[in-house]
């Protein structure tokens, strides 16, 4: 989707700005579980996420929230 892309273009820039990195994870095609994801994230040193929609069978729940600072996108 065009505007997706453009989404990513400007976090990504905008990101850079403040010394950080924007990377695109697909949990639904990774096959990830939220206790992975964690794991996954807490190893890279990764304190911060920007969500996405989350579609198909794939469920953040269970996932450890509290350990980390989340704003979300396109949700209605």
């Amino acid at each position: 989707e065009p505007n997706y892309a453009r989404f990513l273009d400007g976090a990504r820039s905008r990101a850079a700005d403040f010394g950080y990195s924007l990377d695109l994870f697909s949990m639904a095609e990774e096959g990830f579980a939220p206790s992975k994801l964690a794991r996954i994230l807490r190893a890279r040193g990764i304190a911060g996420l920007v969500l996405g929609t989350v579609g198909g069978d794939f469920s953040l729940e269970g996932f450890p929230w509290e350990r980390f600072a989340v704003a979300a996108i396109g949700f209605g």
